[in-house]
């Protein structure tokens, strides 16, 4: 069972979400407190991921060339706060 996290689950946890894409490489860091005011606190990582890489010009790509987001530091933090 996958479960999706909110902003809101992860700000206690960490002050700077890291961002990257296994495709290009593109990488970047953003604080979470901004991400919240943006986006809001019910915001989900997966539907965050299409709006953050929205400026990119492999978003719209229709292969494997497409963006792939993901977060690298959530890992072991899913780990601590799923026990």
């Amino acid at each position: 069972m996958t479960i999706s996290r909110s902003l809101a689950d992860i700000a206690n946890s960490i002050e700077m979400l890291e961002i990257r894409c296994s495709r290009c490489g593109r990488t970047g860091r953003m604080s979470v407190a901004k991400l919240i005011d943006q986006y809001g606190p019910t915001t989900l990582l997966p539907d965050l991921g299409p709006i953050l890489v929205a400026d990119c010009e492999n978003a719209q790509a229709h292969d494997y060339a497409k963006c792939d987001v993901f977060y690298p530091q959530l890992g072991k933090m899913m780990d601590d706060l799923t026990g």
